[in-house]
């Protein structure tokens, strides 16, 4: 019975919802410099794969004034080669990190798409959205993008909401909306939606990405008995102080701390440190709420640590695999890495907390090690493939 049951949570969680992209902002009010044609070819979306690789072909975005019209639409899945190299190259950076250009094929899983015309003509440093930006650059000249503007394809101004939705299939669709006149004015109005796709407002003055670059980093881990937080803040940011919230089921969270922002003229960045005693073993779930001088707050990342008073051991079924390997990340596991023989990654996936399944199907037979990685711990188990 425990092996059907395994089975049967591997095949649901390929067709969860969690598995889905979703919108995660959107550069609404973009600077027109260097463009005759308006400031519309500037503007673009955010989106994340979700908690599986999708392949960029399957993608389908629209806009419009609700959620069943689109203005604006993008259909790969209608349109093969809808995806496109840039007319201008070296616009796109991202500090600290790699920038990836991709016009077919599949992004990872969890990772920022940034989907943006191919005559684009402003300098954008992606760096807000982490280490790894994938950049989609569609042709507004071909069939499968409809309701185009030069000059502005997502209206500045109005009191009514605009949405914005991403479809991938008939079952995966997320869909957000903003207000036209909550963004700020002048060049650079950027929307960020969290993960309840309640949306928080900034103006960039279209330097760098939707919101104003303040958050390098976060990472929570284990250390000891103590649950450790660490982040890292521009020091040319404009924080007033953090509040640190907590949560057991990553829904209800309460404040835990309150930190005060401090200032540095010797150094780019501001790194914080916080350490919670945790008393009892189970998931625990932090992000950070940033309040700027003028009042206006946003959120991190939520981050996930699972605290064990015994370290347990982790089940595989089957073992040797002919496709699909289950497991009970029972130990707070965050990241699976399959290698070869000769040491060669050839699979790389994100964990959640409880059942969890990795396709080994296109892999040829063989021995394989699985890597298990948190911030607390590194295991190898040996797989074998039918």
């Amino acid at each position: 019975m425990k092996s059907i049951l395994f089975l049967f949570l591997c095949f649901l969680s390929l067709r969860s919802e969690a598995q889905c992209p979703f919108i995660s902002g959107a550069m609404i009010d973009a600077a027109s410099s260097g463009l005759p044609s308006g400031e519309g070819k500037n503007e673009f979306i955010v989106f994340n794969t979700g908690s599986s690789s999708i392949n960029v072909n399957s993608i389908f975005l629209s806009y419009g004034t609700s959620t069943s019209t689109t203005a604006f639409s993008i259909d790969g899945a209608a349109v093969p080669n809808v995806w496109v190299s840039p007319v201008t190259s070296g616009l796109f950076s991202n500090t600290g990190g790699t920038i990836t250009q991709v016009t077919s094929g599949s992004i990872p899983a969890n990772r920022n798409v940034v989907v943006i015309s191919k005559d684009n003509a402003v300098s954008y440093d992606f760096q807000t959205f982490g280490t790894d930006v994938y950049v989609l650059s569609y042709d507004q000249g071909l069939a499968g993008v409809s309701g185009y503007l030069a000059a502005g394809r997502f209206p500045n101004t109005g009191s009514a909401p605009r949405y914005f939705r991403i479809s991938q299939g008939a079952t995966c669709r997320d869909t957000v909306s903003y207000i036209p006149d909550s963004l700020p004015g002048a060049d650079g109005g950027g929307v960020k939606w969290n993960a309840a796709g309640v949306a928080t407002y900034a103006n960039t003055g279209s330097s760098g990405a939707v919101l104003p670059i303040q958050l390098l980093d976060f990472g929570v881990g284990i250390k000891e008995h103590n649950v450790e937080l660490k982040w890292t803040v521009a020091a040319s940011s404009s924080v007033r102080f953090f509040e640190i919230e907590k949560s057991t089921n990553g829904i209800e969270f309460l404040a835990l701390a309150k930190i005060e922002a401090t200032e540095s003229d010797e150094s780019p960045a501001n790194q914080y440190l916080y350490r919670d005693n945790v008393l009892l073993e189970g998931n625990y779930f932090y992000r950070l709420k940033i309040i700027d001088e003028d009042g206006s707050s946003t959120y991190s990342s939520t981050k996930m640590v699972f605290y064990a008073t015994v370290a347990k051991p982790v089940y595989f079924y089957p073992n040797p695999v002919k496709s699909y390997v289950t497991f009970l990340n029972n130990a707070g596991y965050e990241t699976a890495s399959v290698m070869d023989a000769l040491g060669n990654i050839v699979l790389n996936q994100v964990l959640v907390s409880g059942p969890n399944c990795i396709d080994l199907s296109h892999l040829y037979s063989g021995v394989y090690w699985l890597r298990l990685g948190s911030a607390r711990a590194i295991e190898n188990y040996k797989i074998a493939k039918e």
